[in-house]
């Protein structure tokens, strides 16, 4: 179960299909705070420990555009999840 969350979250940072209508954007959230108590900052918290990672991989390689692109879509995602909250 845990590689095809890592999955989903990757999906969620490099493809458009989660924001489509009934797209994993759609439900997904809502369950993760219900069922599991999941909150917008641990999201938050999740997502920055996710980039560092990423960054810190990618190295010399890494821009400040795509710290731009991972910021804009981690803002998008957030959004959907503070209108579950």
């Amino acid at each position: 179960m845990q590689g095809r969350m890592l999955e989903e979250v990757v999906g969620l940072l490099t493809s458009d299909k989660p924001f489509e209508p009934d797209g994993y954007l759609e439900w997904e959230p809502k369950n993760h705070l219900d069922a599991c108590q999941a909150t917008p900052p641990m999201y938050e918290a999740f997502f920055q420990a996710m980039l560092h990672v990423v960054k810190e991989g990618a190295g010399e390689s890494w821009s400040d555009r795509q710290t731009t692109a991972w910021q804009d879509r981690v803002d998008c995602i957030m959004a959907r999840v503070h209108g579950y909250a």
